[in-house]
């Protein structure tokens, strides 16, 4: 089964930006939105992934987010496909469980 990434919860990465998302799930699969705060400059971008029991991917604008879990806890690394060079690693403060 996989985690349970439903509802509303944030994200940090080493880059500075902090992220919140609201989302639905389906299975393995989830959507939403990305409420993303860069230097006090807010946007909302769609967001779309893939998640396992282990794994989680997804993406928000040209942004690939890839991660684990790790005592339910997400982290990973986040890199820029328009601009590879801009990468941060990224991780959740929320504890989530197995659908």
């Amino acid at each position: 089964m996989p985690m349970n990434v439903k509802g509303r919860w944030g994200l940090a990465q080493s880059n500075g930006l902090t992220i919140n998302l609201s989302l639905t799930q389906d299975g393995g699969s989830f959507s939403g939105e990305a409420e993303i705060d860069a230097s006090g400059v807010q946007t909302t971008e769609p967001v779309a992934g893939t998640v396992t029991d282990e794994d989680i991917t997804f993406k928000i604008g040209s942004v690939h987010y890839l991660g684990t879990f790790t005592q339910g806890r997400p982290h990973g690394l986040s890199i820029d496909f328009a601009d590879a060079v801009k990468q941060s690693t990224w991780f959740a403060p929320k504890t989530f469980s197995r659908l």
